[in-house]
């Protein structure tokens, strides 16, 4: 889920009642204490899927929770987000990636395999430089699609080792 965008979620307690949310304006609600609770934790959790009854402390924990923080994984966080910015402007690691996906698959499958699985640890918002994450997502499941056409028939578990990166970068690419 990229942030800015409007989420649509069903909730718990009606199977009728859809909520929709637009992102901005729910962060600017909940820091003018307006929204708390469920709504926020929906729309800023990645995997918030239903509604629990509120009290007044849960309330008051999640619009806390809020101010810097959109879910429970150790990367849904301004200060994780800020460290993962820096860590590629450091190494560069988002280039070192792309520079071997840019590799000719039949004289460096390997190298670009590595590349893919570094994407696919790595490969999503609030981690990956967010200019070049679909980019360097799609790069890569092209290259894994021509690797699998090279050797499949020399090994089933090989396809389906394949599959499974291709199925896990694709997942990656329809989050963001």
């Amino acid at each position: 889920m990229r942030p800015n965008h409007s989420l649509t979620k069903r909730a718990g307690y009606d199977d009728k009642a859809v909520i929709r949310v637009n992102l901005p304006e729910l962060a600017a609600q909940i820091e003018l204490g307006r929204v708390a609770g469920a709504a926020a934790l929906l729309a800023l959790g990645r995997n918030a899927m239903s509604f629990a009854p509120l009290t007044e402390s849960s309330a008051t924990q999640q619009r806390e929770m809020a101010m810097g923080t959109w879910g429970p994984a150790a990367w849904d966080n301004d200060s994780a987000a800020d460290w993962f910015a820096d860590m590629f402007e450091e190494t560069r690691l988002a280039e070192f990636v792309q520079r071997a996906l840019e590799q000719d698959p039949e004289d460096s499958p390997d190298e670009i395999r590595a590349a893919a699985h570094v994407l696919i640890a790595l490969g999503r918002t609030y981690i990956w430089p967010v200019d070049q994450l679909d980019d360097h997502l799609k790069l890569a499941i092209a290259r894994l699609e021509t690797i699998k056409a090279m050797y499949s028939e020399e090994s089933p578990d090989f396809e389906h080792t394949i599959d499974d990166e291709l199925a896990s970068l694709r997942a990656a690419l329809g989050a963001n």
